[in-house]
């Protein structure tokens, strides 16, 4: 096909991108701009082809801001493999790269840290920007700067430099682009603004947020006055049992907690508390930022093992992390060179972050999961009745300090909002609600400062372990279980992160009396206390979200988190390494797509035991017995196509459903402001509780016992599966309710899914869905990467992302990997070569020239 052919194919992909987005899509009508703008000749739709794919061969000058000709090389899949003679050009082309290809991405990304989402939105975002600024996130990251400018060590100095030079690429490229930008900007009719090392920085902490921040204390502390003490301990321990914790080391069995202490909420804070968690679920929320965490759909995998355990005799470590299913997608692979530093590492960035979050190098690999670790505490006030400005603390009455901030509106009008803080942090309920009794505010690590672009650094720069805890030590935010691997056999993982210590050892459950000086964070855990496993005799580690270490008396000293992931992905992958010594790199992608439910191998023998012990009016229909005889025969994984699936996971929904929501209120509002147990909990009580009160339910005046729920619950699933679907069981397929999708923050036009999938949501190949709102209750969350590295032979890692490396809709490398590769289980080869002159896969070719 000609290239002209080719061309006037983009150009009417781009016309018909234009009509549907400004008529069908999400994107609102105030904010589309007008249509002689978008049909200029010279700035409009028209020029979104002519980027869509790099030419074969291109030169840039960039005169004055580079030492020395940089090559970038973009293999077939459009990874920029960057050549430079020292970092400083390293890290200019890198931002111009990541301009190049994401830069849409980049300007949302840094409007949502800092809350500047009206001011291209619109009016309607006021509220939302006035929350994101009251978080402090900006704040926090101006702070970190101001912290890393303080260090004036040459290394500092140089690493100052190198981030400076990388903000100069992404101007150089916003200088130079011109009328050429992303599809996004001209549907938004703006334009972006200079980048700065704030914008940087500040991305790191949405993506904290989105991964650390929680206002789980608030709903405990509504769950305690619903249900009362006893129930609330009961349902959510400290130490869930059936765990296998990140660090074994520390007690790999159940360990009771302490006494507990019995908790009083005053009903007026109570009315602060609903206010508050009523206000942040009515923000308007791109993206979900604000609320994404309530989905439980973030998470990872990572996990590693040593040469005993391997087929080499060498260590292979693998990573997926589980975020948004976005489109961009969340990460953007590169490969950096640097010949004077020898810095050569390969790995996934966040587009407008100048370092590389994970990744590897020819010496190291390392990769993350959430650990999910408690680092915010609610405080609740007094204000004084006399003094509004005043709240009490310690019995004294301070002063609030107090900010002004002013939101930009897109009609260019300006909103000015007071922040008020305390010596804890930011009074959260002043946004979107009146004035309380009390004034109940946060303290959390994302809006304090902290080092992690030297972390970061220095971690890709290590050759070893020894080395590379030397940067590990600076990773403050986000807490992560760092999982590590090198080519000298050294396996390892350490719970990371800057984790308070409360006074007295406290707990951070609750929100506490800042009025009486409760729960201050009198310290953080010293780094070498960190829970760690180095180099285990089982021969592997493991991270899923799970419980990081036993808590308590006797076990690890510190309290550390209580809102972990049930551990049934942990269990999973545990059993998949420790049942296997001769361990592939093939092995390992199976392990990353493993489908295996292991709640379903927990759960499921105690239906078919109930309904065989159940009365003949049970066993003798036919449906139950057809669904049951599905369940007999069944091996646990959740492939699309089977039956089972659909069965085990309706019931579960209704025997979940039927266990608790009687102790719970019927209002919904109520519900939806308290925690619900963990499906680790409800294990926990079918396996060795069989007549636990929790059975009972109190609506019948009868005493009901776990097989009578387990019966109930599956005859009203399947009754439910009927209504759905029909009578024939044999359509019941798990395709038929168990989707994913990849969303746009423009709209559905540049989106793709719903995809029929296999998995659940406790799969190692997670997708978490609403199977009973069908495609509208699609996942939304899931692997975000995937990366395997064998030390065998680390010059060609496996990995990719669901999506591609272009944010224009209109590009080949806008969503190639995610079909061709991840939607049906494939990897491409990250090339790792020192020398250019070995990087053969070369789909096109950018010099920069100075």
């Amino acid at each position: 096909m000609s290239s002209n052919v080719k061309k006037v194919g983009k150009l009417a992909i781009a016309i018909a991108l234009v009509v549907s987005m400004t008529v069908v899509l999400s994107v609102p009508l105030d904010i589309i701009p007008p249509l002689g703008g978008l049909i200029d000749p010279f700035s409009g739709i028209w020029t979104v082809y002519q980027d869509a794919d790099h030419p074969p061969h291109a030169t840039v000058f960039a005169p004055g801001q580079l030492s020395a000709p940089v090559t970038v090389v973009r293999d077939s899949w459009g990874v920029p493999h960057i050549y430079a003679a020292n970092d400083r050009d390293l890290y200019f082309t890198f931002g111009f790269i990541h301009a190049q290809d994401r830069l849409w991405q980049m300007d949302m990304k840094r409007r949502q840290a800092r809350g500047m989402l009206s001011e291209i939105l619109g009016s309607s975002y006021v509220s939302t920007d006035i929350y994101l600024r009251s978080l402090g996130m900006e704040r926090a990251a101006q702070q970190s700067i101001d912290a890393m400018y303080s260090l004036t060590d040459t290394y500092n100095v140089t690493l100052r430099q190198n981030l400076e030079a990388y903000v100069h690429g992404v101007n150089w490229y916003i200088g130079q682009a011109g009328a050429n930008l992303p599809i996004e900007f001209k549907l938004l009719n703006y334009q972006p603004k200079p980048w700065t090392l704030l914008d940087s920085i500040s991305i790191g902490r949405i993506m904290d947020f989105s991964l650390s921040w929680s206002n789980d204390d608030l709903k405990f502390a509504n769950t305690i006055t619903q249900l009362g003490n006893d129930s609330a301990w009961e349902l959510f321990p400290l130490n869930s049992p059936l765990q296998i914790p990140v660090v074994p080391e520390y007690g790999e069995t159940y360990i009771p907690p302490p006494d507990l202490p019995d908790i009083a909420i005053p009903e007026s804070l109570q009315i602060t508390i609903d206010d508050v968690l009523s206000s942040v679920d009515n923000l308007p929320d791109p993206e979900g930022v604000l609320t994404r965490w309530k989905d439980d759909i973030v998470g990872s995998n990572n996990w590693a093992v040593n040469g005993t355990k391997s087929d080499t005799g060498k260590p292979i470590l693998c990573n997926d992390m589980h975020l948004s299913r976005d489109v961009p997608s969340i990460w953007y692979q590169v490969h950096l060179v640097s010949a004077d530093t020898h810095r050569n590492i390969y790995g996934f960035s966040l587009a407008g972050v100048p370092l590389l979050a994970t990744g590897h190098t020819e010496y190291v690999a390392w990769g993350f999961t959430n650990t999910a670790a408690d680092v915010i505490d609610w405080y609740y006030y007094k204000v004084n009745p006399a003094n509004p400005n005043q709240y009490m603390y310690n019995e004294t009455w301070l002063d609030f300090e107090v900010e002004t901030t002013y939101i930009a509106v897109k009609d260019g009008s300006v909103i000015p909002h007071t922040i008020r803080r305390t010596i804890h942090g930011p009074v959260l309920s002043d946004v979107g609600v009146t004035y309380h009794d009390y004034a109940l505010a946060q303290r959390w690590t994302g809006a304090e400062p902290s080092y992690e672009m030297i972390a970061l650094d220095k971690m890709a720069m290590a050759t070893n372990y020894n080395e590379f805890i030397e940067g590990q030590r600076f990773w403050w935010t986000i807490s992560q279980n760092i999982v590590y691997a090198d080519v000298h056999g050294t396996i390892a993982i350490r719970p990371t992160g800057h984790w308070p210590i409360r006074d007295g050892n406290g707990l951070g459950r609750l929100p506490h009396n800042g009025s009486a000086g409760d729960g201050e964070w009198i310290d953080f855990i010293d780094f070498e206390d960190l829970p760690l496993s180095l180099n285990p005799s089982r021969g592997y580690v493991v991270s899923a979200n799970q419980l990081c270490a036993q808590q308590g008396p006797g076990a690890y000293p510190y309290y550390i988190h209580a809102g972990y992931a049930p551990g049934y992905r942990a269990r999973r992958i545990n059993y998949l390494l420790a049942n296997d010594d001769n361990i592939t790199v093939e092995d390992m992608k199976r392990f990353q797509l493993d489908v295996l439910d292991t709640s379903a191998e927990a759960f499921v023998p105690y239906i078919i035991w109930a309904f065989d012990n159940a009365s003949t009016s049970i066993t003798s229909d036919p449906m139950l017995s057809a669904a049951i005889d599905e369940l007999r025969t069944w091996n646990y994984t959740m492939l699309q196509e089977w039956v089972a699936p659909t069965i085990y996971r309706a019931w579960f929904d209704f025997f979940w459903e039927q266990v608790f929501a009687d102790e719970y209120p019927d209002d919904p509002t109520i519900r939806g402001s308290m925690l619900w147990p963990s499906p680790i909990v409800l294990e926990n009580l079918t396996r060795f509780n069989p007549t636990s009160p929790w059975f009972n339910d109190t609506s019948t005046g009868t005493t009901e016992t776990r097989d009578d729920i387990i019966i109930r619950a599956f005859s009203d699933a399947m009754t439910a599966l009927e209504d759905e679907i029909g009578p024939n069981i044999n359509q019941w397929t798990w395709d038929k309710f168990h989707f994913i999708v990849y969303t746009h923050q423009v709209g559905d036009a540049l989106g793709h899914g719903p995809f029929p999938a296999d998995g659940s949501g406790v799969t190692v190949n997670p997708s978490r869905v609403n199977m009973w709102a069908r495609e509208n209750g699609a996942s939304q969350g899931g692997p975000s990467e995937r990366l395997v590295v064998d030390f065998n032979d680390p010059e060609h890692a496996h990995s990719v992302i669901p999506g591609g490396q272009s944010g224009n809709p209109l590009s080949q490398h806008y969503s190639d990997q995610l079909f061709q590769l991840f939607l049906v289980g494939g990897y491409h080869i990250d090339y790792l070569y020192f020398d250019i002159n070995d990087l053969t896969d070369r789909e096109s070719i950018l010099v920069l020239m100075g």
